[in-house]
């Protein structure tokens, strides 16, 4: 990073964004630094790895505010993938609670700046999610003898 101050601002969010994660992580950690001009970088967890019309997020999160430029962009993308690599083994737990019923899903991330078009995060779960009554299942189905 071409400027220090924003290093360590990046590094007290990151943290932040880890203890917020660890206690909620539906609850979403908003910052502000004297060095971010106050646009909110959003990410967002969809259905596989394209995002079509106004298709709004199974899961989103606004960890932090960014400049809406390239630096930006690149800072959103980092912290969004970070926080999902984080959340990767309570990820389905939180998914079911929140949608209830689903069959092999396989959400991705997908970021966002500025309230621009969402992109790829280039990360997903490799394994399909189940849900029933709220509660991650084993998507196996069991064969009948």
């Amino acid at each position: 990073m071409k400027n220090p101050m924003k290093a360590v601002v990046l590094t007290v969010i990151l943290m932040m964004c880890v203890k917020n994660l660890m206690s909620s992580p539906l609850t979403p950690v908003v910052t502000t630094s004297a060095t971010n001009t106050g646009k909110k970088c959003e990410c967002g967890a969809f259905e596989g790895k394209k995002v079509t019309g106004n298709a709004q997020p199974i899961l989103a999160q606004n960890p932090l505010n960014v400049t809406c430029d390239a630096d930006g962009k690149k800072m959103c993308r980092t912290i969004c993938t970070d926080l999902a690599k984080m959340s990767v083994e309570r990820g389905p737990a939180v998914l079911c609670a929140k949608i209830n019923h689903a069959e092999a899903i396989k959400p991705s991330l997908f970021t966002r700046i500025c309230e621009g078009e969402w992109e790829y995060g280039d990360f997903g779960v490799e394994e399909p999610i189940c849900c029933h009554e709220g509660k991650s299942i084993s998507c196996k189905k069991e064969k009948k003898p």
